[in-house]
This record gives C-alpha cells, sequence and structure tokens, in this order.
C-alpha cells in the first residue's frame, strides 16, 4: 500500500520534469539551510568567553558511539550507491524492449558507467584530501542520485533524439559513473580522518557489505516494483532513496563532525600526502602483479553478472520471477565482504587499484553485448568469464603472498624520484 500511494503520487503524465527540479530545489534549500546553521554554530563557538575550539591530541576521533552511527550510516550509503547502480540492469531487459535497442546498444550503455567511473577514483581520493570527503560525498551522491531519478527522462528524450540509445544517455551514464567514482575514495578519506588505524579494518569490512545489500535490494524490490508498477519507478525509488540519504548525511556532518581535524591527524594526513610509493619495487614485485591481474578478473567476472545476469535469466527462464534471479545469486555475498573485506582495505585506500579493477567494466560489458548479437551464445560469454577467473586465480596462488611487498621503512627511505 505504502509503495502504491508513493507510485501514484507519480502519474506517467504528469510533469515529471517539474517534480524534479522540485526536488532539486527542497534538496539545494535543505542542505543550505543546514550548512547557515552549522557556520552559526561554528560562530558561536569560537566567540564564546573569547575561547578557540581547537583541539589536540584525539579528542576529535570518533568515539564509539559516533563509530557506530557514522559505520551504519556509510553501509547504507553504499547500499544507496549499489542500488543506483544496479537498477539499470535489472530495467534494461524491459527498456530494451520498449525502444528496440540491440544487444550492442544495450552493452553500450551499461559499459558507459565505467567509462566515468574509472576517471574519477584517483582525483577523488586527491580532492577528497584537500576539500573534504564529507563536501565530495555530499556533491557526489546528490548528482547521481538526481541522474538516477531522471534517467527515464533522458532515455525517452535520447529516443525521439536518434535510433538506439542515443548521445544522451551514454552521456548521462558516463557521468553517473563519474559522480559515483567520488564515493569510496571520499568515504576512505573520512575514515582514515576520525578512526585510528588499528580500528579501520573491521570498519572498512562492514560498510563494504552494504554495496551487496543494494544488489540485493534491488534485485528483490526493484524487480517488484518492475513487475507492479514499470521499470520507471525503480528509478523514482532509487533515485529519491539516494536523495533522502544525502539529506541525512548532511545533518550528521554538521552536528558529528568538526570541520577541524586534530593535530595528531593533521601530521598523519601530511605524511601520507607525501609519500611517495616505490614504483620500480612493486612492479617488479610477481606478488604484485599476482594481486592486480587477480583483482581485474574478478571484477570482469562481477561486472558481467551485475550488468548481464537480469538479461540471461530473462531470456533462458522467461516463466520464473524475476526477484527470485535478482534476489539469489547475491545472498552469501554481504556475510563474506565482512569475513574477507579487511583483505582489499589496502587495495581501495588510494584508488589506484580500484580504477584498474573498473577496467574491466568498460571493455567486458560492451564485448558481452556484440557477443550476442553476433553469435547469439551464452555459453561463449561464461567460459570466457570462467577462463579469466582460472587465470587470475591461478596466479594469484602461485605468486600471491601475505608478506608486505613494501615496508613502511621503505616507504619512508624513498627518494624524491620515486
Amino acid at each position: 500500500m505504502l509503495l502504491h500511494g508513493l507510485f501514484t503520487c507519480f502519474k506517467p503524465n504528469v510533469t515529471l520534469r517539474t517534480v524534479s527540479y522540485l526536488i532539486l530545489i527542497c534538496i539545494f534549500h535543505l542542505l543550505l539551510e543546514m550548512n547557515a546553521k552549522s557556520t552559526i554554530t561554528e560562530v558561536e563557538l569560537l566567540t564564546a568567553n573569547g575561547e578557540s575550539t581547537c583541539t589536540t591530541g584525539t579528542e576529535e576521533l570518533w568515539k564509539k558511539k559516533e563509530k557506530t552511527i557514522w559505520m551504519a550510516t556509510f553501509i547504507v550509503g553504499n547500499l544507496c550507491l549499489y542500488a543506483a547502480r544496479s537498477v539499470l540492469p535489472i530495467s534494461v531487459v524491459s527498456i530494451s524492449k520498449q525502444y528496440n535497442w540491440s544487444k550492442t546498444d544495450t552493452g553500450i550503455v551499461l559499459s558507459s558507467f565505467f567509462w566515468g567511473y574509472v576517471l574519477t577514483q584517483v582525483p577523488g581520493g586527491y580532492l577528497s584530501d584537500h576539500y573534504g570527503g564529507e563536501t565530495l560525498l555530499l556533491l557526489g551522491t546528490t548528482a547521481w542520485s538526481l541522474l538516477t531519478f531522471c534517467l527515464p527522462e533522458t532515455i525517452w528524450f535520447s529516443h525521439h533524439d536518434s535510433r538506439g540509445p542515443g548521445i544522451f544517455v551514454i552521456f548521462s551514464r558516463i557521468a553517473t559513473g563519474a559522480f559515483q567514482g567520488f564515493h569510496y575514495p571520499a568515504v576512505t578519506s573520512i575514515t582514515a580522518k576520525y578512526l585510528p588505524t588499528s580500528e579501520t579494518t573491521f570498519f572498512i569490512s562492514a560498510t563494504s557489505s552494504g554495496a551487496t545489500l543494494g544488489c540485493l535490494l534491488v534485485g528483490s524490490l526493484g524487480s517488484v516494483i518492475i513487475e507492479h508498477y514499470g521499470w520507471v519507478y525503480v528509478f523514482r525509488f532509487f533515485g529519491i532513496l539516494g536523495i533522502t540519504w544525502v539529506i541525512f548525511l548532511r545533518y550528521l556532518s554538521t552536528t558529528k563532525i568538526s570541520d577541524k581535524s586534530s593535530f595528531v591527524n593533521q601530521q598523519l594526513q601530511k605524511t601520507v600526502m607525501s609519500t611517495n610509493l616505490p614504483w620500480t619495487t612493486l612492479l617488479k614485485s610477481k606478488a604484485f602483479w599476482a594481486m592486480l591481474i587477480a583483482q581485474i578478473t574478478e571484477d570482469n567476472c562481477f561486472y558481467i553478472l551485475i550488468s548481464w545476469l537480469p538479461v540471461y535469466f530473462s531470456e533462458n527462464f522467461p516463466q520464473g520471477k524475476g526477484w527470485e534471479f535478482n534476489f539469489i545469486p547475491y545472498i552469501i555475498t554481504p556475510i563474506s565482504s565482512i569475513l574477507i573485506g579487511w583483505y582489499i582495505e589496502r587495495l581501495i585506500q588510494k584508488g589506484f587499484m580500484n580504477s584498474i579493477g573498473a577496467l574491466p567494466g568498460i571493455f567486458s560489458v560492451y564485448t558481452t553485448g556484440y557477443i550476442l548479437d553476433t553469435t547469439n551464445s551464452w555459453k561463449l560469454v561464461f567460459y570466457i568469464t570462467a577462463f579469466l577467473n582460472f587465470i587470475g586465480c591461478s596466479l594469484f596462488l602461485l605468486w600471491g603472498s601475505v608478506s608486505p611487498i613494501i615496508s613502511s621503512s621503505t616507504i619512508n627511505s624513498a627518494g624524491p624520484e620515486l
């Protein structure tokens, strides 16, 4: 009943652009209002009794309650992130039928997300360190939430402008990927700033589980929405979900986070930012290449499955329920994410490995569509994917190592040229 009441507010004949503009105005009004209140509070604190609010030591690190609140917030944030990312793959079957997209067209649209995503990982880390992860997270999430909400209009407009998906759809997905690329660098920057190193392992592991929870939510609730209300409304729902999270994050950041970091964290940040990695040592290490290739092949498999599995099940099991096929494959993943999340923490900390790992999304997702168009063989797609996984796993078993490739003393003694 709640979903029915919500969706009936957005009839297809209603001016949806007007609704989007009203939501955008409301968001900016709330954000500006919160920002004004935050600024007034800081001025009052700085001027009260002529005392400064600057602190030293670890007074500004998150306390236990704050850490729990932020952990839950980032879990939900990752859920919203992957939910918005997964909305198009579960909707693309209906969209392709309505607008007569070929498999190659579908592959172009699905892969275009990664064109933007791969470009903003490293810049996202730099911007987070210099301008604040909270600011980047708020701006990025607002942007990709609105792009998700308005994608049905973009598809409709592009369909009337050209054959196939059209440049506006592709550009919208590239932009969505670019804005989502800021998310993990921003979260990592905030975590490193307000948590001691000894506590970041479980924190990162737990928050990473939100990604697969997002896939579960889209696979279950999203499939039900499409079945009962149509594919347009699933974009509306998860776009609004992302916007709601932005508003809560803005409130939380103005009440729980100070704009000033502690002296200890400032010194730590300066040390991290001034550190030079000995790339020559890395590139000569078999363990590094094993880790890199394993990351690429694993991401290749994941991106193909998350992008094309709904299409596969729709074509091969047309009598099945969409929510079953889109939900069941991800049930175990949140648990495994928590158990092994500590291992990938170092891979995402600087954004480099995440950027490299996203490259398969550009090539493999598009190539899958081309293969299906030319051969109509799902077996070939799965055989190639399995073979690449076998290579990545084999190299990691042969060359992978639990020992650090580069010790902290090596980093500290690295020369400027490195």
